[in-house]
């Protein structure tokens, strides 16, 4: 649905843009296609369910990713491009520029916990330039490759509603419910 409906909007804002710059009389497509609705990921995960999440991960370099996740809620694109300069392992938190967060206002900062600050002192004596998180191949994650895991997760563990937000989610619930 994602996918098909940024192609929509794609399309259609080529041809504004057209209309709007006199290229094109009128739309030549009046009647594009409605969007699909897009549909909301509300997945949530127990400590229990995801633990057994982390037992069906045979490498280190995916469970890594996943705990860091769980450890700081952070957002999934926020792990993937972090890098080495971007982490005080001292003060446990890393701070992510301006030009890499959501908002391009401010530094975001992402607090680390103990077990957090653990992964990024190991992930950044192995990977001192470049992001710190990587597949197995060594090259830094990207949202096709962590969404082809959780393909594999979902087939794995009889196809339970899986993916990378669900765990800043459960962060956010898991947080809340101990508050």
């Amino acid at each position: 649905d994602t996918t098909r409906n940024d192609a929509i909007s794609h399309v259609q804002r080529a041809f504004h843009w057209a209309v709007n710059q006199r290229m094109l009389v009128r739309l030549p497509l009046p009647k594009l296609e409605d969007k699909p609705p897009r549909r909301r990921r509300e997945v949530v995960y127990s400590p229990n369910q995801f633990q057994e999440i982390l037992d069906a991960i045979p490498d280190r370099e995916f469970r890594d990713l996943l705990e860091f996740l769980w450890e700081t809620g952070c957002r999934p694109i926020e792990a993937r491009i972090l890098e080495a300069t971007h982490v005080d392992i001292a003060k446990q938190i890393a701070i992510l520029p301006p030009s890499n967060n959501k908002t391009r206002k401010a530094e975001r900062v992402i607090i680390l916990n103990h077990h957090a600050t653990e992964i990024c002192r190991q992930l950044v004596e192995q990977h001192p330039g470049g992001a710190i998180f990587r597949n197995t191949r060594g090259r830094a994650w990207t949202k096709d490759s962590i969404n082809c895991r959780f393909h594999r997760l979902k087939k794995k563990l009889g196809n339970q509603k899986l993916c990378a937000y669900g765990i800043r989610h459960s962060y956010a619930t898991e947080g809340l419910k101990n508050d």
